[in-house]
């Protein structure tokens, strides 16, 4: 037993000494763990933008979990912006930037911060339009007012309700599409504003009549039953035109148009009550509802508002290419109409007879007539245009070099107040086409400087008859004149003092008939008539009753015509010098009281071979007389 006892004590000491027994002794007590080092730092946020007031809690990570030292310190590079206190709460102080950065054990991470004002928000949208109206293909930029003006964000973003219709770009920018209506809507922050957008077909205003004061009752009095009208009243839907519309509040208006294409004489409104109307639109929707012809039928508008006297502005007439008779008598008889389409834009006239014809005859409130482009006329064009139009003060260029007969015939008739002509740049005259033209023109100053026309019969007779404010003729070069050419063409025009020179050798017959008489002012002549091959009535009445005039023009011919000087100075009572050359005076009534009423003595200078006799239709009686070979 004691044996075994002392084996197992040998063994328990083997066994602490393979354990570590022996050697230095080792101290007693527990193992101090090794310092762990921080790798990284990490922020919730890198970046981040606050308002003024506001506050973020910032987070910080540190890598490793397990690293020996894990207190973080925070820095704010700006502290007037934001301030950061000890565990990351960032406070944000005034507008601006700064940097929150967090640091641990050397390690270190940075949120960008930015610091903005509280927001503005918008308190309303305002459009410059809230309706607008388009053609077709057309565009119109509309213009949105954010208030208030400091508002954060005015970005305004566009919108149409129906983009078919109308579309619109991020500028607002509208284009119409299509006919019908869209709403233009501009919205910024919560608040918004809206344009309603009315799309109409191009050029397809239709003709409108709108009411200035009432009542008026328009009717329309077709020329032909099948002409196919349809109206409506203010912007409601078409309807088949039945009958006369009546407008009692002022500001309504009317329009018609025609249904389908139509190639007839519309016919002629009636417009009755004791308002009055405006005439709008495109005329040619009466012909086809698009409004998209330019050629007129031959006498679609004739006499269509003829004496509608309650109209007093007129719709534009674009046409550029015209019918015969198209617009004749189209205003005649509207006396309160004071607007005249601004232009007649047709360059062309030719094959296009009547078409101005009468036009706007005794229209007497008008007061300025439309542009005249066309360049080339023909027969009856502007005949009687603006007849009776006493309230027209000027006279519109009239360009055209290419005439047609009669073409300006009594075109300005009577006009009281015009006072100054055009100039008329024609080299070729034909039959009567300035015949009458500004007739009765009483306050008529100025003339044409020239009428350079080569002359056809009638072409200038009575041309300036009864202008009695007219103190200066045109130049008149012509060297071949025609039948009645220059018939009456100064015929009572008593403040004249000079005639032109006359240079013709070649007339007609009554060419220069009653030219300057009753020009009781004139007292220069021309200083010859050198014509020496007279015709019937070439010279009749030509000076007779100019009062004033005391030498007559040479006159050089020898052999005379029929009633050639018939009564050519009669009543001259201050004539006292002629000089005639004439031999031959065997013609009927050549020299028939040719010299009754003139001075009580002159100077009747003629050849010494030719025998003359005294009295009226002869040498005057007291007067002297001087022989030549």
């Amino acid at each position: 037993m004691n044996t075994l006892r002392l084996l197992a004590v040998i063994s328990l000491v083997s066994v602490f000494s393979s354990c570590g027994g022996g050697g230095e002794d080792k101290p007693n007590g527990p193992i101090t763990p090794a310092n762990v080092s921080v790798t990284s730092v990490s922020l919730s946020k890198a970046e981040a933008e606050l308002v003024i007031g506001n506050t973020l809690q910032l987070t910080a990570t540190v890598n490793p979990s397990n690293a020996t030292d894990k207190n973080v310190t925070w820095n704010s590079s700006n502290a007037t912006v934001a301030t950061v206190t000890p565990t990351g709460l960032v406070t944000a102080k005034a507008e601006g930037a700064t940097s929150i950065t967090a640091s641990c054990g050397g390690k270190s991470s940075t949120c960008k911060l930015t610091v903005k004002k509280p927001a503005v928000a918008v308190t309303s949208v305002e459009l410059d339009k809230t309706e607008i109206t388009l053609v077709s293909e057309e565009t119109y930029t509309l213009n949105a007012t954010v208030k208030p003006d400091n508002a954060t964000d005015k970005t305004v973003t566009w919108t149409s309700s129906k983009p078919d219709i109308a579309k619109v770009d991020n500028n607002g920018k509208v284009t119409s599409v299509k006919e019908g209506k869209a709403t233009i809507t501009a919205k910024a922050g919560e608040k918004s504003a809206s344009c309603i957008v009315t799309v109409i077909s191009k050029t397809a205003a239709p003709l409108t009549f709108t009411a200035t004061s009432v009542p008026v009752t328009i009717s329309l009095t077709k020329a032909n039953t099948n002409y196919p009208c349809e109206y409506r009243i203010n912007d409601e839907d078409w309807k088949n035109y039945s009958g006369g519309v009546k407008l009692t509040t002022t500001g309504h208006k009317v329009s018609f148009r025609a249904r389908s294409e139509y190639t007839g004489r519309i016919g002629k409104f009636v417009i009755t009550g004791s308002g009055r109307v405006e005439a709008s639109g495109n005329i040619m929707t009466l012909l086809k509802k698009e409004g998209d012809l330019t050629s007129v039928p031959d006498n679609a508008f004739a006499r269509l508002f003829e004496d509608c006297t309650a109209l007093t502005t007129a719709p534009e007439l674009p046409a550029t290419t015209l019918g015969k008779g198209c617009y004749k008598y189209m205003f005649s008889g509207c006396k309160n109409l004071k607007t005249a389409p601004k232009e007649l834009p047709a360059k062309t006239l030719v094959l296009k007879d009547s078409c101005y014809k009468y036009m706007f005859r005794n229209c007497t409130a008008l007061t300025t007539a439309p542009k005249l482009p066309a360049t080339a006329l023909w027969d009856h064009c502007y005949y009687g245009m603006f007849y009776g139009c006493k309230s027209l003060k000027i006279a519109p260029e009239l360009p055209a070099k290419a005439l047609g007969q009669a073409c300006y015939f009594g075109m300005f008739y009577n006009c009281t107040n015009l006072t100054t002509a055009p100039e008329l740049p024609a080299t070729e005259a034909q039959y009567a086409c300035y015949k009458r033209m500004f007739e009765g023109c009483k306050s008529l100053k100025t003339a044409p400087k020239e009428l350079p026309a080569k002359t056809s019969g009638c072409c200038f007779e009575r041309m300036f008859y009864g202008c009695t404010a007219l103190t200066t003729a045109p130049k008149l070069p012509a060297t071949e004149v025609g039948g009645a050419s220059y018939s009456a063409m100064f015929y009572g025009c008593t403040a004249l003092t000079t005639a032109p020179e006359l240079p013709a050798t070649k007339l007609w017959d009554r060419c220069y008939e009653s030219m300057f008489e009753g020009c009781t002012a004139l007292t220069t002549a021309p200083k010859e008539l050198p014509a020496t091959a007279l015709r019937d009535r070439c010279y009749e009445f030509m000076f007779r009753n100019c009062k004033s005039l005391k030498r007559a023009p040479e006159l050089p011919a020898t052999t005379l015509a029929e009633f050639c000087y018939f009564c050519m100075f009669y009543n001259c009572s201050n004539l006292n010098y002629i000089k005639c050359l004439a031999i031959d005076k065997s013609a009927s009534s050549c020299t028939y009281d040719w010299v009754c009423g003139v001075a009580a003595s002159g100077t009747f200078v003629k050849k010494s071979s030719n025998s003359w006799g005294r009295g009226t239709s002869a040498i005057p009686e007291g007067w002297t007389v001087q022989n030549i070979n």
